[in-house]
């Protein structure tokens, strides 16, 4: 019987795990490891985000990002949600939803514009924060408004 139960939870949490991966609108960063970027959808298209650390500040962490902008207009409206945890231990003894409740997470609001073509600096304060709650950190981008200059008129534009 516990056979059968330890293979049903394995299954369940590789099931979460194969759909948390298909989820592109955010970036999967093992706090351990920085200096990795990813791709992750959004508005304009992908955008790319790669976690390059974090230091202790406070009673938390400020955490370094740089955002990737690929493409040919200026990201001058965004949002940047951060969502962080304790790494989720896969054993009979850790309980998933208290493990998912307890994720903390903060959306901030920027101005800083993310230039085309170039990796824009961002940093993000988590506060409250242990170094037991902070081994996993998803991060997501949601872009309000971008710029690009306006093209000439030209004598074949349809009138």
């Amino acid at each position: 019987m516990e056979k059968d139960i330890a293979a049903l939870r394995k299954g369940h949490l590789d099931s979460f795990e194969r759909i948390t991966k298909l989820e592109s609108d955010s970036a999967s960063f093992d706090v351990t490891s920085p200096n990795k970027f990813l791709s992750v959808a959004s508005s304009v298209g992908p955008i790319l985000i790669s976690f390059k650390g974090a230091t202790r500040y406070l009673n938390g962490y400020r955490a370094a990002f740089e955002i990737g902008n690929p493409h040919l207009a200026k990201i001058t409206g965004y949002e940047i949600t951060a969502t962080w945890s304790a790494a989720f231990k896969d054993d009979k003894d850790t309980d998933f939803l208290k493990w998912f409740n307890a994720k903390k997470s903060k959306t901030v609001r920027s101005s800083v514009p993310i230039v085309p073509g170039m990796w824009t600096k961002i940093w993000i304060i988590l506060p409250n924060t242990s170094a037991s709650e902070f081994e996993e950190l998803d991060i997501r981008l949601d872009v309000s408004r971008v710029e690009m200059p306006i093209a000439p008129e030209s004598p074949s534009a349809v009138q």
